[in-house]
């Protein structure tokens, strides 16, 4: 609850019913009003007569809604993939053999495509649907 001035304190102590401007100001100083049943019922009937009033303002003088607090996001953590191939007992990197297909050409690369020959040990890549030859990894 924010400090309570003595304005608001003087309206906390009012019996009775409480103006609207008064529940106004109650509210700005964060001063819980749904506690008592008598503030409900102030709250309620403040509220059927300010809608009459409102309807008879421009539609465009409406107040946007109070924003709430953004709720802290979830941290993804993101396991490390590869995929590593074994063969006449050398181990192949998939990221090492598409790193090295990009590195061997020259131009821009809208889509990549790794052909690994294992047995022969060469890698074909197809880039941007044309094939640039083939090398050794």
């Amino acid at each position: 609850m924010a400090d309570i001035t003595p304005e608001v304190q003087k309206i906390i102590d009012k019996k009775g019913r409480k103006s609207k401007a008064e529940l106004e100001i109650l509210e700005k100083a964060g001063v819980d009003l749904s506690t008592s049943k008598a503030a409900k019922k102030e709250a309620k009937s403040a509220e059927k007569k300010a809608a009459p009033a409102e309807k008879k303002a421009a539609p465009a003088a409406k107040k946007a809604p109070a924003k709430k607090a953004a709720a802290p996001k979830a941290v993804k953590t993101v396991a490390e993939e590869d995929v590593i191939f074994q063969f006449n007992g050398t181990n192949v990197s998939a990221k090492d053999v598409v790193a090295a297909a990009k590195a061997n050409y020259k131009g821009e690369i809208k889509s990549i495509k790794v052909y690994v020959n294992a047995t022969e040990g060469i890698a074909y890549p197809v880039i941007n649907g044309e094939e640039v030859g083939g090398f050794n990894f």
